[in-house]
């Protein structure tokens, strides 16, 4: 049976997208999850994408990311 390999994040590579998307200011990032203002499987996409080296990808899904307000 194939098993399909679950892509796992690291500290570091969150730390490297916090550094290109958020100046390395966590505490951003999770006021907004506290709030519910932004869609944690969009942020996981962003993380995933810049890690595999695919900025522009990254990029559309922290856009993506955060909740527009109604």
């Amino acid at each position: 049976m194939m098993k399909i390999k679950i892509p796992r994040i690291t500290n570091r590579d969150v730390s490297d997208w916090l550094d290109a998307f958020d100046g390395n200011d966590a505490k951003v990032i999770l006021t907004a999850i506290a709030n519910n203002e932004l869609n944690t499987c969009e942020m996981i996409n962003s993380i995933l994408a810049f890690n595999e080296g695919e900025t522009s990808q990254a990029e559309f899904y922290y856009q993506l990311m955060w909740r527009k307000e109604e």
